[in-house]
């Protein structure tokens, strides 16, 4: 049976990627605190969707349809999402997939 992981071995939650410590530092320390806080955010707006559900069903006297509010949060969620990808992602596809993709070895139009 194998031990576990300690913290002294690089496979520890608290060395936050000391485990390849040999390979280039991608960012450092301020690019996992942005993931951090970009990740607390996101969690706080998934968070925030309940409760203006939760709202738009008892404010009003006639309150929205179930269906009628499960349609339009996830209308504003596809809208979202498209605006980023048109915007962001697609403009930078070669460094946002293809470098990242061929750094680590693969190829992104292969397919399974």
């Amino acid at each position: 049976m194998a031990a576990a992981p300690t913290l002294d071995d690089g496979g520890g939650v608290g060395d936050l990627g000391a485990a390849g410590a040999d390979e280039a530092d991608v960012g450092g320390s301020s690019q996992v605190q942005l993931g951090i806080m970009l990740t607390l955010a996101g969690t706080m707006f998934y968070a925030l969707e309940y409760v203006l559900c939760e709202r738009a069903f008892s404010v009003y006297d006639k309150p929205a349809d179930a269906k009628q509010l499960c349609f339009w949060t996830g209308a504003w969620g596809l809208a979202f999402t498209a605006v980023w990808l048109v915007a962001v992602t697609i403009p930078q596809w070669s460094e946002l997939v293809v470098a990242e993709v061929e750094a680590h070895d693969g190829r992104w139009d292969a397919r399974a």
